[in-house]
């Protein structure tokens, strides 16, 4: 799947089910994919995925959006913003499907490099198995991202809102409360989400100005020198820990044993 497609296959569609809708939503894809690692998931390394009902969802108000007046294919990132339902766990994996092809192609540049055996592993239902190494202690495929790709996962979904817009952009914000007649903080985010939606469908002066907004705020990536959350500092550590501390092995041999 790639935006690009998924775009203009919403907006070459005059309705539901004809040609360009079915292209565009087989190209939406947003499967599980094993061996990424990344997400809220606690007792496995996949994403959630969605169904047929929330994808139909998505794609409705995405075609009312791009029917709205905007081809910029940056309205994809905010999905989060205006779609109830879905989160930060749910725009990783639809970016993974985006990108998987390149992360293949780089798991195994590195592996190449380090001289790490591969082997065909299944990583998802709708793609065929690939090259890839394989995590030793579970016998699932391991793919890699390159950490510029990675930030911390926000601690709830109200942070995967537009907050940012009446953070950065006070007639945006100004806007939205007039929109509602009221203060656009005070409402549940599942409200935040529904007026945003229709105030990006009502405006496209607005959307405009929301992908604008968006546009000119920089990227957080993880910091991987403090490690706030410890991703890799255990490891380091362990290394010290090894060098600083010998230990010592006799061999015995098993004709000693009574």
């Amino acid at each position: 799947m790639t935006l690009r497609q998924t775009r203009y296959g919403s907006n070459a569609s005059k309705k539901e089910n004809d040609i360009f809708w079915n292209r565009a939503f087989e190209f939406f894809k947003s499967s599980e994919i094993n061996g990424l690692s990344i997400g809220y998931g606690k007792e496995n390394a996949s994403g959630g995925g969605i169904g047929k009902i929330k994808k139909l969802e998505i794609l409705r108000n995405l075609k009312q959006i791009l029917d709205a007046g905007t081809n910029d294919p940056t309205i994809f990132e905010l999905i989060g913003g205006f779609q109830e339902g879905v989160g930060p766990d749910l725009i990783s994996d639809l970016i993974s499907n985006i990108l998987i092809e390149d992360f293949i192609s780089y798991t195994q540049r590195i592996c190449a490099e380090l001289n790490i055996p591969l082997s065909k592993k299944s990583f998802s239902k709708n793609y065929e198995p690939n090259e890839l190494p394989q995590n030793k202690l579970t016998g699932k495929p391991i793919i890699l991202v390159p950490k510029e790709f990675l930030r911390d996962l926000p601690i709830a979904d109200s942070l995967m809102d537009l907050d940012w817009i009446c953070k950065k952009n006070e007639q945006l914000r100004l806007y939205l409360n007039s929109v509602i007649e009221g203060s656009f903080k005070k409402i549940s985010i599942k409200e935040q989400k529904g007026h945003i939606r229709k105030a990006i469908i009502d405006d496209p002066i607005f959307l405009r100005e929301v992908l604008e907004a968006y546009k000119q705020i920089s990227p957080q990536y993880y910091d991987f020198v403090d490690d706030p959350t410890g991703e890799t500092v255990w490891y380091e550590a362990s290394k010290k820990s090894s060098q600083r501390i010998s230990l010592r092995f006799k061999v015995i041999s098993h004709t000693n044993f009574r």
